[in-house]
């Protein structure tokens, strides 16, 4: 079973782009508390509905919860070294801040079949 639940602030701009197939998808880092002291920053990643309501209710600085898997990827550098990049597919996210704006908490969950994904 490859699941995750985070909680946290979202510590980058939140970036939207579009996939070859007018898909939405945003990418920011959620910075999250691991003690008192120390943060990790994990990349999140979102597609379709889940991409666009990030996109229209979030921003830097927010807290928001997320449920999703773990992506490993892994490619050659040039100098022939294997690296790995790690990130979270957002599945089902939960607002806990949004912008001043909206007084509601919005709760959405993506039926995400993998196989639509574009890695």
């Amino acid at each position: 079973m490859n699941k995750i639940f985070l909680i946290g602030r979202i510590s980058t701009e939140i970036e939207l782009r579009y996939t070859q197939n007018n898909m939405e998808v945003v990418t920011f880092n959620l910075a999250v508390n691991r003690d008192k002291d120390n943060a990790d920053f994990i990349k999140i990643n979102a597609f379709r509905q889940t991409a666009k309501l990030i996109n229209d209710y979030c921003k830097k600085g927010d807290r928001i919860a997320i449920e999703g898997s773990l992506r490993v990827s892994n490619y050659e550098d040039k100098n022939g070294n294997r690296k790995y990049d790690y990130n979270v597919l957002a599945n089902k996210i939960e607002f806990l801040e949004v912008k001043k704006e909206t007084k509601k908490q919005v709760q959405f969950e993506n039926q995400t079949d993998d196989d639509d994904l574009p890695f």
